[in-house]
Order: structure tokens, then C-alpha cells, then sequence
């Protein structure tokens, strides 16, 4: 369990040795560096449409129709655009880093290990197993990554869960948007709402999913860091 100054300690009977090669915590690093870019910029493309977003909120609630709304909104869809554009390599990034930092683990001896590296970064293309798997290897991941034990695997980390929650919640609300744009597009009816109503889940569903790449970001910076220290042959994981 954790206590207030760090890990606790695990008694030397259940102690698991274990080590990540020094050339395989290097190939991570690399692997870490590339994807921290490449979420770096999703993040400054997606916090720019979220802005531009909240201009166009603010001129929907006030009636305002004018050079700023328009430029807000041009704004707000060249970012997405750019957005959309870099997803793709950023989320290649990360997976290609979520596999091998998963597969450090494995080749490192650990016993109790129940993310796999294959099934970890598949089952995000598996509807309903892409809710509850890639969490949960991911909390493995970082828990078994900073030293705790099989019976601790699972216990819940905050930058995990603030990724993940920000991750469901945008994807949730960005749907929402596209659903009500489809309906609008392929029907004779018309989704109306107040004013701002729109706007303001679209922005919320961008915000929601800069938080998450916030979070990415740090989760991918410090799980690297801490397989880092234990990449020395005479380091065992605990």
C-alpha cells in the first residue's frame, strides 16, 4: 500500500526481482521523447480550437454576428483541422511507447503481470473492451513501473484516472456535437437549443480532451523516468 512519503515497504518474503536491461530503458527513452512531441503538439492544437471555441461561446450568448465571431470560428476550425491531422502520428506514438514500456515489464521477469502488450494497445480498437482495458494496463503499468508489488497492481492512480475520464468524456461529448451535425445534415429536422448550448459542449468536449493529453503527457514522462532508475543491471523492482 502507499503511505505518506512514498511506497510502502514490501515485506523481503514477497519481494519480486526483476530488471529492465539498460538497453531496452534507452529504446523507451527515444520511444517517450517522440511521443511527448507528438502529444506537445495535439495538445497546442487542441487548446487553441478550445479557446477559439470559447470566443465563439461568448458571441453566441451575447448575439454578437461579427468580424470576431467569424474569425473566432475560422480560428476554432483550422485548429481542429490541425488537431485531426496530428492525432494520428501522436496516437502512434504513444501506442508504439505504451507497448514497449508494457513489454519492459514482461521481459524484466515480473511475475502477476496481467496487461499484455498486444492485447493493451489492440483492445483500443475493440468497442466496449477500449472502456475498461487500456486504463487498467495502464495503471499496471504505472504501478508495477514505480516498484509496487502484484497486490497493489490495481490500486487507482490520480494522473491515470484524470487521463482516462478526460479521455471518455471528450470522445462522449465531441459525438454528441458530430451526432446533432449528421442529424442536421441528413434530415429535414433541425436540433435546436438555447444559444450557446452547441457551443458550449463543443468546447467542453475539446477542453476535456486537453486535459487528458495533459495528463499523457506526464504519465508518459514519469512511468519513462521511473523505469529509467531501474534499468541498472544491479536494481531490482520491488
Amino acid at each position: 500500500m502507499r503511505s505518506s512519503g512514498g511506497l510502502a515497504r514490501t515485506p523481503a518474503s514477497s519481494r519480486m526481482s526483476g530488471h529492465v536491461s539498460r538497453a531496452d530503458s534507452r529504446r523507451l527513452l527515444i520511444l517517450a521523447r517522440i511521443a511527448k512531441v507528438a502529444i506537445a503538439l495535439y495538445l497546442a492544437a487542441w487548446l487553441v480550437k478550445t479557446l477559439a471555441s470559447g470566443l465563439t461561446l461568448g458571441a453566441a450568448l451575447t448575439g454578437g454576428f461579427g468580424r470576431m465571431r467569424y474569425m473566432a470560428t475560422g480560428i476554432e476550425a483550422l485548429a481542429a483541422g490541425v488537431g485531426v491531422l496530428v492525432f494520428l502520428p501522436s496516437a502512434l506514438a504513444f501506442l508504439i511507447w505504451f507497448h514497449k514500456a508494457i513489454s519492459n515489464l514482461h521481459d524484466a521477469g515480473l511475475s502477476g503481470l496481467e496487461a499484455r502488450p498486444g492485447w493493451a494497445v489492440g483492445s483500443m480498437f475493440v468497442p466496449f473492451a477500449n472502456l475498461i482495458v487500456p486504463y487498467r494496463a495502464m495503471t499496471e503499468l504505472w504501478n508495477r513501473s514505480h516498484g509496487e508489488d502484484e497486490w497493489q497492481a490495481k490500486a487507482g492512480v490520480g494522473d491515470v484516472g484524470i487521463w482516462w475520464m478526460g479521455f471518455l468524456v471528450g470522445t462522449l461529448l465531441s459525438f454528441v456535437i458530430a451526432a446533432i451535425v449528421l442529424f442536421d445534415m441528413l434530415t429535414n429536422a433541425q436540433v435546436t437549443a438555447p444559444p450557446g448550448v452547441h457551443e458550449g459542449i463543443d468546447m467542453a468536449g475539446s477542453a476535456f480532451w486537453c486535459l487528458s493529453a495533459l495528463f499523457l503527457f506526464r504519465i508518459v514522462g514519469r512511468v519513462t523516468a521511473a523505469q529509467q532508475r531501474l534499468s541498472d543491471d544491479r536494481l531490482a523492482f520491488l
